[in-house]
């Protein structure tokens, strides 16, 4: 899965600890640094700087994008532990 901004994090529980389910988060992969005055340090801009509401609105839909290429791939990975831990049953 290729992502500009976002990605998934997917945690399997680990054989020899306590039986469990997976844990999954979005995470940002990829941000710019606030450099504008009067922008905290510490916020996190998930696009870059856009000049338009065109450009903004491109952005915005590669966002929506990349949130359903985070969805199939977490459906993927659930299926495969629910799988597995079927089968380990």
């Amino acid at each position: 899965m290729r992502t500009s901004f976002l990605d998934l994090l997917f945690l399997e529980p680990r054989p020899s600890g306590l039986p469990d389910r997976p844990i999954s988060h979005v995470y940002v992969k990829g941000s710019s640094p606030s450099d504008c005055r009067g922008v905290p340090k510490d916020l996190i801009l998930i696009t870059p700087d856009a000049k338009s509401f065109r450009e903004l609105d491109c952005y915005i839909d590669l966002l929506q994008k990349e949130l359903e290429q985070i969805r199939k791939e977490a459906r993927k990975k659930y299926s495969t532990a629910e799988l597995r831990k079927s089968r380990s049953n």
